[in-house]
């Protein structure tokens, strides 16, 4: 089994140790890395490079979507009135939470 590269290596010598061309190992913006530089380091602004494109595109789509609140019908409200009532776990409380949100909606 290899032994593990440490983190604490320079680029120059990860360069030497693989045996691979000065200038094969580049920064996440695609330049080349400095010789000096630590793998740690080059790992470290990678990660941060992902994380910072994951989260953009995640809040883009969430700020998009507005969706609008459709009147509900009586035969809607006394039907959700009914199933909630119904359901043995369904306490007091959440039959009130339910009335009430159907409240707001019809005033809409």
């Amino acid at each position: 089994m290899a032994r593990k590269i440490r983190k604490d290596i320079t680029v120059g010598g990860l360069e030497k140790k693989l045996g691979v061309a000065p200038g094969t190992i580049k920064n996440p913006d695609g330049r080349d890395a400095r010789s000096d530089k630590k793998l740690e380091t080059l790992q470290k602004e990678a990660a941060k490079k992902t994380a910072a494109k994951k989260v953009t595109p995640a809040k883009a789509k969430a700020t998009k979507k507005t969706v609008k609140p459709t009147p509900i019908t009586p035969d809607q409200k006394t039907a959700s009135l009914r199933k909630v009532k119904s359901n043995p776990k369904a306490t007091t409380k959440m039959a009130k939470k339910v009335s009430a949100v159907i409240k707001k909606t019809i005033k809409k």
